[in-house]
């Protein structure tokens, strides 16, 4: 089964790498992406586009608005924030750490931080994880699909190319 993905912030760094990395999921397909410049919808018009998942890549403080939005209008579609927002556990704690009031503190607590590793159980049965800030994984209808590839470990190299002067620092 494909999943159907909106990207918002498509045209930000971690938004441009995440349609990158969906473009290659074999079961993943881009179906709209918002941000600025030609061929992107506006983030407003991402709101009432279907997916079965959004994806955040909005600049921290604005991205819990748009996830408090998408989870009123298409309440089983699957909500990923790339950005801060849904990281910290409380309003309290948002706050003591950013300085603000979130805007969205209905919302905190809610979601599972999304490292399979260490939170499987939690992710297992939830509809809006926490973006670890490293692979992100999306939730489709009770399966989980891994977005980026298990990474390969490499050394790269050549003996004495470290960049030393012989004549000294």
């Amino acid at each position: 089964m494909d999943v159907d993905v909106g990207v918002f912030g498509a045209t930000g760094y971690a938004g441009r790498e995440l349609v990158r990395i969906l473009g290659v999921h074999p079961r993943a397909r881009v179906a709209f992406t918002t941000g600025t410049g030609e061929g992107h919808l506006a983030h407003e018009a991402g709101l009432e586009r279907e997916a079965d998942a959004y994806f955040l890549s909005l600049p921290h403080g604005i991205s819990a608005t748009f996830a408090a939005r998408l989870r009123a209008a298409h309440p089983s579609a699957v909500v990923v924030d790339l950005s801060g927002d849904l990281r910290l556990p409380t309003a309290a704690a948002y706050r003591e750490w950013y300085g603000h009031d979130h805007p969205a503190p209905e919302l905190l607590g809610q979601a599972p931080y999304g490292l399979t590793e260490l939170y499987r159980d939690e992710i297992r049965d939830r509809s809006r994880p926490r973006a670890p800030g490293g692979p992100a994984l999306l939730r489709g209808r009770g399966r989980f699909f891994r977005l980026c590839p298990r990474p390969r470990p490499s050394a790269r190299g050549r003996d004495g190319s470290g960049g030393a002067r012989e004549d000294g620092p």
